[in-house]
């Protein structure tokens, strides 16, 4: 049973095993602040999505689509991709989660990747009694991190041109972590192929749609019979098929008018307040739900083999696909290529940077400073 009152020991001993999760959070907390911060959106969203909506990643991902004024929808269904796995993470913790109601209620909502590593590497004895401090305590530090990181975007968005950059090399980051985990081509050559399709028949739901079509394209590959799935092609295809897949998104794209959104043309696009409050309301709501899963839902559903594809090659699509949208197409498929070759040259440092020292904000910064000096040096 939970004693009720928490004694300061408990409380010590929750400081101490949180500790390592301040380290990493504070970084990418501030790089968030930063980021909302570059893209011209209003503080109390920054404080709103750190408090509600408590996910990194999902946070990270929802930056361009409110600052280019994405609806509830397609907000609320990029985190629901994004979190999916969340649905998995409550079911080793079923037996260890305080019993009082609201701490219970709590205990799931405040359940990111990084407190779940936690929790599940304590002792049996000790789960139980800290669960609720230690969650609580990360999320602290998140916050806190998105606060300051705002302030100092603020006035860095003024100094430092492209600081809107770091958002992609962000993503590339994030699509390096899922790859790492996989080591598969084939969601990133799906959600690319995704990407340009729906570029050709929409502009206004161009990121929902291409979502849409991945999730679709998984479910399917993973109803065939196992010798014709994917994962039992030889990696000497991975090559032509994204060299072929290429070829068809050149095609694709090229036979309607492109529309992508640089991120001057996105700000003062943006919904009302009432309309982001919702949205991070959904937000929030949808992950909630994905992570208290394990109380609502029986067991043998998890074993599902659609879930589990999902869980495996979505998160890496989307990461993709995100930045597939950060980047200019639009400019080198009308013959300018400057500002896209700059781009490439960054993300591959960013990419470099991150592989070599497994640091996201010196990734970042490196990404920034690499795309002014190419942009300095190819005009």
């Amino acid at each position: 049973m939970d004693t009720a009152v928490p004694t300061p020991s408990a409380w010590r001993k929750a400081l101490t095993h949180s500790l390592p999760v301040a380290m990493g959070y504070y970084p990418a907390g501030i790089a968030f602040g930063v980021l909302m911060a570059a893209a011209g959106l209003p503080l109390w969203l920054c404080l709103a999505a750190s408090l509600i909506v408590y996910s990194g990643a999902a946070q990270y991902a929802a930056i361009p689509l409110l600052a280019s004024g994405a609806g509830v929808v397609t907000l609320t269904l990029n985190t629901f991709i994004i979190n999916l796995r969340h649905v998995f993470y409550g079911i080793p913790l079923l037996n260890v989660v305080p019993e009082k109601r609201w701490q219970r209620l709590y205990a799931f909502f405040a359940l990111t990747d990084e407190s779940f590593s936690v929790m599940t590497t304590l002792p049996e004895q000790e789960r139980k009694p800290l669960f609720v401090k230690i969650v609580f305590l990360n999320q602290c530090y998140w916050w806190t991190a998105s606060l300051i990181g705002f302030l100092l975007g603020a006035g860095l968005n003024r100094l430092i041109p492209n600081l809107d950059f770091a958002l992609a090399c962000l993503f590339v980051i994030l699509w390096y972590e899922q790859f790492r985990g996989k080591r598969v081509f084939w969601p990133s050559v799906a959600a690319l192929l995704a990407f340009f399709f729906a570029k050709s028949v929409t502009t206004d739901y161009v990121l929902l749609l291409a979502v849409t079509v991945c999730a679709l394209f998984i479910v399917a590959e993973a109803r065939l019979p196992e010798q014709w799935r994917i994962h039992h092609a030889r990696s000497a295809w991975a090559l032509p098929t994204a060299v072929l897949a290429l070829a068809v998104m050149v095609l694709l794209w090229t036979s309607t008018p492109a529309a992508n959104m640089n991120t001057a043309e996105m700000l003062g696009t943006q919904q009302p307040p009432w309309q982001q409050i919702m949205a991070i309301v959904c937000m929030g709501a949808v992950t909630f739900l994905l992570r208290f899963a394990p109380n609502l839902i029986p067991k043998r559903y998890f074993d599902s083999p659609y879930l589990t594809a999902l869980n495996f090659a979505l998160p890496l699509s989307v990461m993709t696909i995100l930045i597939a949208a950060s980047v200019d197409v639009d400019g080198a498929l009308a013959g300018s290529l400057h500002l896209l070759s700059a781009q490439i040259a960054a993300l591959a440092a960013v990419w470099l940077v991150y592989r070599l020292w497994r640091n996201v904000l010196a990734g970042m910064v490196v990404g920034v400073a690499v795309i002014n000096i190419m942009l300095s040096l190819l005009n």
